[in-house]
């Protein structure tokens, strides 16, 4: 194959990946908004700014540590 030819297969290549990826995001978001990584972590999706963030998941612990913590700097 020329280089010209190698370019427009590798090209084609990054249009499916992207199709690939774009219709996987919208799989989830039309099945649910939060997703999983393999290390457990898990990311909610935010609609208003197109992306993924952790999801914080506070306990009764988490929310009185950062009351106290809060508090010993007002």
């Amino acid at each position: 194959m020329s280089e010209e030819e190698d370019e427009v297969d590798e090209f084609e290549a990054q249009l499916r990946q992207e199709q690939a990826a774009k219709a996987e995001t919208n799989e989830i978001i039309e099945h649910g908004r939060v997703r999983k990584d393999d290390d457990g972590t898990e990311y909610e999706w935010d609609a208003e700014k197109k992306a993924w963030f952790p999801k914080v998941c506070l306990t009764l612990n988490h929310m009185a540590l950062l009351v106290t913590f809060t508090a010993t700097y007002l």
